[in-house]
């Protein structure tokens, strides 16, 4: 009985570590903005990519860069994944969705991330400085 206890508790700890290894760390949290919405446009959502869209219903308006990141849900708890390099970079500029506005972009995940696998997601844009999610399904 004992051993069959310890043998369970390393194949625990084994694949935690493992999950570390694949990804970065517990990711941090995300929060909403009254009024704006960030969503996945229907139809467009595959392994590789999607078309984001997001709606300003505020009074001010919305800023946010090229910059995104994807995150994993595993037993629960999401996890920053890793890219498939080291050297990630973006175009360092600043788009604007004003009141009453929607704005479209596709993020094409694949040349950072690869194709993903099933599972639950969500891509991280940071608008007004805060972190937004959006989350999904493959």
């Amino acid at each position: 009985m004992k051993k069959r206890l310890i043998i369970i508790g390393i194949i625990v700890l084994l694949f935690i570590l493992g999950i570390s290894i694949v990804y970065k760390n517990l990711a941090s949290s995300v929060t909403t903005i009254e009024n704006v919405s960030v969503e996945i446009k229907e139809g467009t959502l595959s392994n590789r990519g999607a078309a984001i869209v997001i709606t300003n219903n505020s009074k001010n308006n919305v800023t946010f860069g090229e910059d995104y990141s994807i995150e994993r849900k595993i037993l629960g708890k999401w996890f920053k994944m890793r890219t498939k390099t080291k050297d990630i970079w973006f175009n360092l500029v600043s788009y604007e969705v004003a009141p009453g506005e929607k704005r479209e972009f596709e993020e094409i995940w694949d040349a950072w991330y690869g194709r993903l696998g099933k599972g639950k997601y969500r891509l991280i844009k940071e608008l007004n400085g805060k972190r937004v999610a959006v989350k999904f399904e493959i």
